[in-house]
């Protein structure tokens, strides 16, 4: 799980996910939600969040001061993984 409140106005350009050992996140998957409101359906691939990913989901979003992010992140790997998120953006 992970929780951050913006302490001021910002816009969320991207968020990355990197896996620091290598190993496969292709099992791992993220539910998302900004202020309470729900951006991912029940989940979406990691996969989808690293920088290598075609597909990697664009926000661009403006969010305010006080915004809060929360991501359940949950392994469905058979081994563990070391994971660090990114929040790209700008002021």
């Amino acid at each position: 799980m992970l929780e951050w409140t913006t302490t001021e106005p910002i816009t969320l350009k991207r968020i990355h996910v990197h896996e620091r050992t290598g190993a496969s996140i292709n099992n791992v998957q993220i539910y998302l939600t900004i202020d309470n409101e729900p951006r991912t359906l029940d989940y979406v691939p990691a996969a989808l969040f690293t920088q290598k990913s075609q597909l990697q989901i664009p926000f661009d979003e403006s969010l305010d001061a006080k915004t809060y992010i929360y991501m359940k992140i949950t392994n469905n790997e058979s081994s563990s993984v070391n994971l660090d998120i990114t929040f790209e953006y700008s002021k």
